[in-house]
């Protein structure tokens, strides 16, 4: 999983400009820190405590992804 990562062409969330050699090593996509940044409010929300560990990664990923969208039309 990590070497699929590593090979993305995804925006990053926090880009920096590096060498060659160590281009794979720019960190998480634009898209986890998205979906990472949802999933915070959502373990601090009460109302999805009982929520199955996987719709909850199924949500921050379709609202990550809604973001990304929205990143096109709106900058």
């Amino acid at each position: 999983m990590l070497d699929k990562h590593k090979a993305t062409t995804e925006e990053r969330a926090f880009p920096v400009l590096v060498g060659h050699a160590a281009a794979n090593m720019q960190g998480m996509s634009l898209r986890d820190y998205f979906a990472a940044a949802n999933l915070t409010g959502m373990v601090g929300n009460k109302a999805y405590n009982d929520t199955l560990y996987t719709d909850v990664a199924d949500v921050c990923y379709r609202q990550a992804d809604a973001m990304m969208e929205a990143r096109k039309t709106f900058g």
